[in-house]
């Protein structure tokens, strides 16, 4: 237990965003309501999506000039403080980013505000910006810049917040030395291909051609582009039992095997019914090596039922349509 609890620090903690749809707790009924005061609380705020859907509501109303002078109050409570530092420093984001008019300044603070809120990793300069965020969130909680006028945070829930704000401000390779992450890696639930974020002038996008598809892929959030070595996984069959890595690790032969000779899933594509055609973007390095070696399938995969739609396509077959991530910006 010691060696288990040895690593539950903050520092590496990471809340991944929930998958259930934004809903607003704005809506009709609060303009017809003959009050100048709307209230609100959130409960388990989390990655704050349905605050962030209000506050879009509530700004269409605002532009229309529905809202006659009304003013809204909103409670955030969360269990976490780990959740409300993170949404703080959000808040930050968009608050530096509404009142930006420097273009450049505002697309670092925009892709810092993406990598933020939906990612685990982000390049290096936009992790500057992010710590640069993470500092004025700290000098506010400890009173030496004022708050924002739309913000208030008790000084009594202020401690644990500023903890973790704090222990964000440290770099994780000073912290953990690399020998110490290798000895790691094997509980990692993925596989690290390369230690450093790709270039993002190697990302490529590719198209390739299906000879028969069912004519359902255009429902793309329970679809994905599986990529595999040929034999390597069942195509008549639900293949979970295949993906088992994360629950049965090396007791399961053929997730060893999958882990060994490799394989890609790639989740966000677009799809062309008339073409039958799948388009998506993947590192030039891992479709070269792929090619290369000629021995690679793809694959539609149901992510509902985890069947295969349609026919396989080889990898070979693939196309570089000629796009880099940086042309088409």
């Amino acid at each position: 237990m010691s060696e288990l609890m040895r690593t539950m620090q903050t520092s590496l903690e990471y809340y991944v965003f929930g998958r259930d749809t934004p809903e607003s707790l704005y809506d009709a009924d609060v303009l017809q309501a003959n009050r100048n005061k709307v209230t609100m609380m959130f409960a388990g705020i989390g990655d704050a999506r349905n605050l962030h859907a209000s506050l879009v509501h509530i700004a269409g109303d605002k532009i229309n000039g529905k809202l006659d002078g009304k003013l809204f109050h909103v409670t955030l409570v969360d269990i976490k403080p780990a959740v409300i530092a993170r949404d703080i420093v959000n808040f930050l984001l968009l608050d530096g980013l509404s009142g930006c008019a420097n273009k450049p300044a505002s697309g670092s603070l925009l892709a810092c505000l993406y990598y933020t809120y939906l990612a685990p990793v982000m390049p290096a300069r936009l992790y500057e910006v992010l710590q640069e965020h993470i500092q004025s969130a700290v000098d506010i909680l400890e009173d030496r810049r004022p708050l924002p006028k739309y913000l208030d945070i008790p000084h009594l829930y202020r401690a644990p917040v500023l903890k973790v704000l704090k222990e964000w401000q440290h770099d994780a390779s000073a912290e953990y030395p690399r020998r110490q992450q290798n000895g790691k890696r094997s509980f990692l639930p993925f596989g690290l291909t390369t230690p450093l974020l790709p270039a993002i002038d190697t990302i490529r996008k590719y198209r390739v051609v299906f000879k028969n598809a069912s004519g359902d892929e255009e429902n793309v959030p329970v679809f994905v582009l599986a990529f595999f070595v040929g034999g390597s996984l069942p195509l008549r069959s639900n293949i979970r039992p295949f993906l088992l890595s994360d629950e049965k690790a090396d007791s399961a032969a053929k997730a060893k095997q999958l882990r060994e000779e490799g394989s890609h899933i790639v989740s966000t594509w677009s799809w062309s019914k008339s073409e039958r055609s799948a388009t998506f973007w993947l590192r030039k390095d891992a479709m070269d090596q792929m090619q290369q070696q000629g021995n690679w399938e793809l694959a539609i995969w149901r992510t509902d039922n985890w069947l295969r739609q349609g026919s396989l396509a080889a990898v070979r077959d693939v196309i570089d349509t000629g796009d880099s991530w940086t042309s088409t910006q």
